[in-house]
């Protein structure tokens, strides 16, 4: 979670700040800044957070799931969960 807002941080810091002061002479409120200036010069760090974070979620799942099988009554609750979605 702290690497996160660490990368969130310094995208946003990273963005010039005389975008933010032509689009307030635009008359843009602070939802437009966002949506339109914030948004899309963050986007390759939230590309990066969310593979970072399916790829995590992968590696957490992947060692019970080859150690246990599921079998022999020891599934994890994430192997149970599964189970019962797909069934």
């Amino acid at each position: 979670m702290g690497l996160n807002f660490v990368l969130f941080l310094g995208a946003i810091q990273s963005i010039d700040p005389t975008l933010y002061e032509a689009a307030g002479l635009d008359g843009a409120d602070k939802w437009q800044q966002f949506r339109h200036i914030i948004l899309p010069s963050i986007r390759p760090v939230v590309s990066l957070t969310f593979i970072l974070a399916i790829s995590g979620s992968l590696s957490v799942f992947e060692i019970p799931y080859v150690m246990t099988g599921g079998a022999n009554g020891s599934e994890t609750f994430v192997i149970q969960t599964i189970d019962y979605a797909f069934e």
